[in-house]
C-alpha cells in the first residue's frame, strides 16, 4: 500500500534505505515528501517510530490504496456478502421453478395434456408458485442491495434499476394467479371428461403465466441493463464479468421484446445469460467487491 508521508524538514537521497526504500522529494517551504511502498500498518508504524527518533516533525500522512491503471484493494463485508447471496438466491429459485413448468409440467404446448398434468401432480405446481414468490423477493431484495451499491455511482439511474426490479417481483407475483385457477380448475377438468369450457379457461390461466412472465421479463431487462452499465463503469467487480452480464442482458430484453411481437425465439438465446447470476453470486461472496479509485481517494484523505 502507499503512503504519502509529509515532514518539516529538508533531508537528501541519502536518508532513502533509512526510510524503508521510500521516495524522497523535497517541496517548498522545507518540506519533505515520502513516498512509501508499505505492507501493512506495522510498517508504517515502523516508520513514523523512525521520524520520532530523529526528531522530524510529522506535518501529514495520505493513504492511496490506487496506483493509476489499477483496480482497489477487495473488500468483503456484510453488504458483499448479502449481494453474493442475493445474486445466488435469484439464480437458484428462478432455475428451479422454471425447470419445474417446463419439464415437470407444460412440457406440451397441448392445453389439455398440460391440465392433466397438473391434477395428476398438483404438488409441482404448488412448489413452483412458492419458488416464484421466494424468486420475487429476491429480485426486490437485489435490486435494494445493488442500488445500495451503486448509487453513488449514479443515484438517479440506480433508483430506476431498483425500481424496475420492484416492478418485476410484483409481475412474478401477479402472473402466479394463474397458477392457483389451474390448481382449482384441472381436478374438474380430469374428473369431468375434459369439457371445453374448463380446458378455456385453463388455457387462459396458462396465458396469464406466460404473459405475465414476458411482461416482467422486459422489466428484468431493462433494469439489469442499468444496474450492469453501473457495476461496468464503478469496477467493484472485474469489468469482464460486468461486460459479461451487460452483452448477455440485452440479448434477452431483445429476445423478449421479439416475443411481445409474436417472434418465437430459442432457448439457446437465454443460455449465455443463465449461468451469470451464479459465476457473479459466487465471486462476490469470495473475492469481494474492489473499492473504486473514488472510494480509494476518499478513504485516503478520510
Amino acid at each position: 500500500m502507499r503512503y504519502q508521508v509529509r515532514v518539516q524538514g529538508e533531508l537528501g537521497p541519502s536518508w532513502q534505505e533509512w526510510f524503508a526504500g521510500s521516495t524522497i522529494t523535497r517541496q517548498a517551504g522545507g518540506v519533505t515528501l515520502l513516498t512509501c511502498e508499505l505492507t501493512d500498518q506495522a510498517a508504517l508504524f515502523g516508520l513514523l517510530r523512525r521520524l520520532q527518533d530523529l526528531g522530524v516533525p510529522l506535518l501529514s500522512i495520505t493513504k492511496d490504496r490506487n496506483r493509476k491503471g489499477e483496480t482497489g484493494m477487495n473488500v468483503r463485508n456484510g453488504t458483499s456478502r448479502m449481494l453474493g447471496i442475493a445474486f445466488l438466491l435469484q439464480a437458484v429459485t428462478s432455475l428451479a421453478s422454471g425447470m419445474i413448468l417446463k419439464l415437470g409440467l407444460f412440457a406440451t404446448r397441448d392445453v389439455g395434456q398440460d391440465m392433466a398434468a397438473v391434477a395428476n401432480r398438483p404438488w409441482l405446481l404448488q412448489a413452483n408458485i412458492l419458488g416464484e414468490t421466494i424468486t420475487a423477493a429476491g429480485v426486490i431484495f437485489l435490486g435494494a442491495v445493488l442500488y445500495t451499491v451503486l448509487k453513488k455511482q449514479d443515484a438517479r439511474l440506480a433508483l430506476a434499476g431498483f425500481g424496475l426490479y420492484i416492478l418485476e417481483g410484483v409481475l412474478l407475483a401477479v402472473s402466479r394467479l394463474g397458477a392457483f385457477a389451474l390448481l382449482g380448475i384441472s381436478p374438474q377438468y380430469a374428473a369431468g371428461g375434459h369439457p371445453a369450457l374448463l380446458e378455456t379457461i385453463g388455457g387462459l390461466a396458462i396465458g396469464v403465466m406466460d404473459n405475465g412472465y414476458t411482461l416482467l421479463m422486459a422489466a428484468f431487462g431493462v433494469g439489469a441493463v442499468f444496474f450492469y452499465w453501473l457495476l461496468f463503469r464503478s469496477r467493484v467487480v472485474p469489468r469482464p464479468l460486468s461486460l459479461w452480464g451487460l452483452v448477455t442482458d440485452i440479448v434477452v430484453l431483445a429476445a423478449t421484446v421479439a416475443k411481445v411481437f409474436g417472434v418465437e425465439v430459442p432457448f439457446a438465446v437465454y443460455v449465455p445469460y443463465v449461468p451469470f447470476e451464479f459465476v457473479i453470486g459466487g465471486w462476490i461472496l469470495a473475492r469481494g467487491l474492489s473499492a473504486n479509485a473514488g472510494e480509494a481517494r476518499n478513504a485516503a484523505t478520510a
